[in-house]
């Protein structure tokens, strides 16, 4: 995903790798992100900052290319 892509306030998913990727916290603080749906809070100098729901203390910058787009459908479509 490209940096110019990703717009705030909306959703997107953070990738899965086997290893930590290089712009990771190395202590492993960021790993269980790896799946989440999170909610960008804000963009700058080429990071995309998270919503910290858990812990406000911490803010942790992600690449946009840790991001994937998640398409969300209408419910409607789902009534049967």
């Amino acid at each position: 995903m490209n940096y110019d892509d990703i717009k705030v306030n909306q959703n997107y998913r953070i990738k899965i790798s086997k290893k930590r990727p290089k712009n990771w916290n190395a202590s492993g603080m960021m790993d269980h992100y790896m799946g989440k749906i999170v909610q960008i809070r804000s963009k700058g100098g080429g990071a995309v900052r998270i919503v910290q729901i858990e812990d406000p203390q911490y803010s942790w910058a992600f690449l946009a290319s840790d991001f994937e787009v998640v398409y969300q459908l209408p419910e409607e479509l789902f009534e049967i």
